[in-house]
């Protein structure tokens, strides 16, 4: 009787877990609403950026960089449970065509921003934004800052 209570709880587990499998299709589409939704967050969020003596000391297009990463870090933590099944799904399933869609979105930050990030200390990037985590306007901000290109 004991064993076939195993089994019983173990077959439960199993195909509820599999019930949890979406398609990469899915997976997509959840990502774009869940993209849809940091978009929205961030616009209306118009917080004053944390300055600091680091902040205050990079030229004019280092500071545009650190604003710019802080902003893709904290959507991508906004994003990050549907890019991990989005990720998951697209190699479970193998869909190279969505595979090619989404390479960059899916990629490592630091991976992407290499280059431009080049030279800046990126524990004082991360300290800026543990305590400006959440997606942010950065018209918002960049124009709080007088980054913002005038027209």
């Amino acid at each position: 009787m004991k064993r076939l209570s195993k089994l019983i709880l173990l077959v439960a587990f199993v195909s509820g877990c599999s019930s949890n499998i979406i398609s990469s299709e899915e997976a997509a589409e959840n990502w774009e609403r869940r993209l849809d939704y940091c978009i929205d967050y961030a616009k209306s969020n118009k917080v004053d950026f944390p300055n600091t003596p680091w902040f205050d000391s990079l030229s004019f297009e280092e500071k545009k960089s650190v604003i710019g990463y802080i902003y893709n870090y904290n959507e991508r933590i906004c994003m990050n449970d549907v890019s991990e099944t989005l990720r998951l799904s697209l190699k479970r399933d193998n869909n190279t065509v969505l595979m090619d869609q989404y390479s960059t979105d899916l990629s490592p930050l630091d991976e992407i921003s290499a280059e431009r990030m080049k030279g800046l200390d990126k524990t004082e990037i991360l300290k800026i934004q543990k305590v400006f985590s959440a997606p942010f306007s950065i018209r918002h901000v960049l124009t709080e800052e007088n980054l913002y290109p005038h027209q």
